[in-house]
């Protein structure tokens, strides 16, 4: 994302630059435009942050969840074996 920032103030400076004249339709309208494409970079930079922490969350919640099925695994292979020392079988 910090790419796309880094256009939008390359295109600023162009337009700083070129001396347009604020005043001016063209003027507004370049004006409006790269402030709405600061904004959207920012909003996007700030996405991608919130999108890594939540692929964090899930990796975190799968090594979670692994470790929950081998730890269940475990045990009900303890109780298979207990189960059948008592004399128990499971068909």
């Amino acid at each position: 994302m910090c790419e796309l920032k880094e256009k939008v103030v390359f295109l600023q400076g162009l337009a700083q630059g070129m001396e347009i004249d604020a005043e001016s339709k063209e003027g507004k309208l370049i004006t409006s435009m790269l402030e709405v494409m600061a904004d959207m970079a920012d909003a996007m930079a700030e996405m991608s942050d919130s999108l890594d922490e939540v692929f964090d969350y899930v990796d975190e919640l799968d090594e979670d969840l692994r470790s929950m099925l081998t730890d269940s695994g475990v045990l009900l292979a303890g109780v298979r074996r207990l189960l059948e020392h008592e004399g128990y079988r499971h068909e």
